[in-house]
């Protein structure tokens, strides 16, 4: 890791890690006779075997007498080579609690991150962080996917890859200790079992790891978009909106499975000698449940054609998300149908159905329009005919304006929404597409045929207005 992060109190972190090391120093197995100065076993579990120790390969590991492997679990004493990264981590994560409250102030409502009610109180971060650690409460890797999201929405994309580095590290540092332990307890009792005389240690209950995130609310409105991925259909989606000011807290809990089971089955694969070696291993050897699960990768779709305007009122941020149009492969060719210059008093009305012919028109594919709420430009664009023009500042409604209305024109208010969200909401109009096929298109031919029919009447209006 660089070591860009800044700390005032690298100090404080070395001294919580040195608590920590003498921590497991003083549970050293009685067997050990030597501390290695270099904690090559760091993660024993996660390497292939080579030559040297049977467990992790060590060189000075030389013989193949199974209580020779309580060496190994005497590496986790030694933390020194392992502290500057550790204060870097943890100085990364504190670091960037000013960052997410920045980051939200343009979105509206003000969350606040933070492992738990204790971190708040105590005011003493890394030594939290540090007792987390030792009680494995952060986060496996299935969940670390979480905080990865929450920190996706709050800080910039750039900073996601620093971000990885800091959970691969906060990982290792977990799954090193949690199956260094567990090899321990297998190598005693397997001795036990041979050696009556070596006592065999009480059993313990399976590992799990806890992920908690508090959320305080202070908002006029709330909406939100629940999820539940153990349901099918439209059970799985609930939303839940509250109409009025909201103050609260919400706490979410996740416990995962235990490792028991992953654990034993590498340790036993170690010591029966059916571990795969360096030569028949890839690099990466982790456990399949400690894996990040990526989906399957989908056809990209066909790029768009973009038509962008905005009034006055939203130069700012059409010009912000003009070039971010410009640089995603989603768009094919962008038209602007202005203002250029937010001295262009062009009212909006003029601004919106000259983008919404364009899409009428089959010239373009969607319409962005921006303006001071998102209301006005959605307002004069529906009169185009055939244009069905929404006003969305949420994930949600963008998403099912697509999928479900097949809404070829989205507005945003540069007054309402913040600029990363907006960009954010962007990206993610960009990637959906409307199914012909799906439940929702006859709701649509339903608009639209009520449009024609009404629009006959409107035409028959004019003509006898013309007559007057």
């Amino acid at each position: 890791m660089s070591s860009s992060a800044s700390f005032d109190n690298t100090d404080e972190v070395r001294r919580a890690l040195t608590k920590l090391s003498s921590a497991v120093r003083e549970m050293k197995p009685s067997g050990a006779k030597q501390i290695p100065t270099k904690p090559d076993c760091f993660n024993l579990l996660a390497r292939p075997v080579i030559n040297g120790c049977r467990i992790c390969g060590l060189p000075g590991h030389q013989s193949s007498n199974i209580k020779n492997a309580t060496m190994c679990r005497t590496a986790l004493i030694s933390l020194t080579r392992y502290w500057e990264d550790m204060a870097e981590c943890i100085s990364f994560l504190y670091s960037h609690s000013d960052r997410f409250h920045k980051a939200v102030q343009a979105i509206g409502p003000s969350y606040d991150m933070r492992l738990d009610d204790g971190m708040e109180k105590s005011g003493d971060l890394e030594t939290v962080l540090v007792d987390r650690m030792t009680r494995n409460f952060l986060k496996y890797t299935a969940h670390v996917s979480r905080i990865r999201a929450k920190f996706n929405v709050l800080c910039n994309e750039e900073e996601i890859g620093k971000y990885e580095e800091v959970k691969k590290l906060l990982e290792g540092f977990l799954l090193g200790g949690l199956t260094l332990s567990d090899l321990y307890q297998q190598s005693v009792a397997k001795d036990a079992a041979v050696h009556s005389s070596v006592p065999t240690m009480p059993p313990r209950q399976p590992k799990r790891a806890l992920f908690s995130l508090n959320l305080d609310t202070d908002a006029d409105h709330v909406y939100q978009k629940v999820q539940d991925h153990s349901k099918d259909g439209e059970d799985s989606v609930r939303v839940l909106e509250s109409k009025g000011p909201t103050r609260g807290h919400t706490d979410l809990s996740y416990i995962t499975r235990p490792f028991e089971k992953t654990v034993n089955r590498a340790v036993d694969e170690v010591i029966d000698g059916t571990r795969p070696n360096a030569e028949t291993s890839n690099a990466n050897t982790t456990p399949a449940s400690c894996k990040t699960t990526t989906p399957p990768k989908m056809p990209s779709p066909t790029p768009l054609r973009i038509a962008i305007g905005c009034d006055d009122a939203g130069v700012g941020y059409k010009n912000t998300l003009k070039a971010d149009l410009s640089a995603s492969p989603l768009v094919s060719t962008i038209t602007d149908v202005g203002v250029p210059e937010s001295t262009d008093k062009t009212a909006y009305p003029h601004i919106a159905v000259a983008a919404a012919q364009l899409v009428a028109s089959g010239q373009a594919d969607r319409a962005l329009l921006i303006c001071g709420t998102g209301l006005g430009v959605a307002i004069a664009a529906n009169k185009v005919p055939g244009i069905r023009a929404v006003t969305a500042h949420d994930s949600f409604s963008v998403e099912r304006a697509v999928l479900s209305n097949n809404a070829q024109v989205l507005c945003m208010g540069e007054r309402v929404v913040g600029i990363e969200l907006a960009r954010r909401l962007v990206r993610e109009w960009l990637g959906y597409r409307f199914d012909g096929a799906s439940a929702s298109a006859k709701k649509v031919d339903a608009i639209m045929e009520l449009e024609r029919v009404n629009y006959k009447g409107l035409e028959g209006d004019l003509e006898g207005a013309r007559g007057c």
